[in-house]
């Protein structure tokens, strides 16, 4: 993460969890793969 994203990243994290878009199970899996990119938590084989 580059210096001054935190702000960003904390807001689009904010929003999604809010459920923006009416989500349901194939959504809310989407969105779980995005939350481990994002906190950089993915496993890399």
């Amino acid at each position: 993460m580059v210096a001054g994203d935190q702000v960003w990243t904390d807001t689009l994290w904010k929003y999604l969890a809010g459920n923006p878009y009416g989500d349901t199970y194939y959504g809310e899996t989407i969105k779980l793969l995005v939350y481990l990119v994002m906190s950089g938590n993915y496993w890399a084989p």
